[in-house]
């Protein structure tokens, strides 16, 4: 049994946003799997983030956009804690 994707891309914005959606899923994934995040992927999802800002209003992304970002932020903090705890305890050392 074979199943077809019945979704039409009707406009290059919509087609951005799975892009950006496939881009986040992946780095979810390297995350969960202790794949390394390359700095590479931490600025573009800086740029995905922007550019779903730009565009959260308009109708059709008004659900998707505004959950691609709150995954972002939540990617881009988990970072951004994980450069500040060096030592691995949570305690957030700062560097002297």
């Amino acid at each position: 049994m074979e199943v077809e994707n019945m979704f039409n891309i009707t406009s290059l914005d919509q087609l951005m946003v799975l892009e950006i959606n496939e881009r986040v899923h992946d780095i979810l994934y390297k995350a969960s799997n202790d794949i390394d995040i390359t700095e590479i992927d931490i600025e573009t999802l800086k740029v995905d983030n922007v550019t779903l800002e730009l565009i959260e209003d308009n109708a059709p992304f008004r659900v998707i956009a505004p959950n691609l970002i709150a995954k972002i932020n939540y990617i881009l903090d988990n970072i951004e804690m994980e450069e500040f705890d060096s030592c691995g305890c949570g305690c957030e050392d700062e560097e002297e």
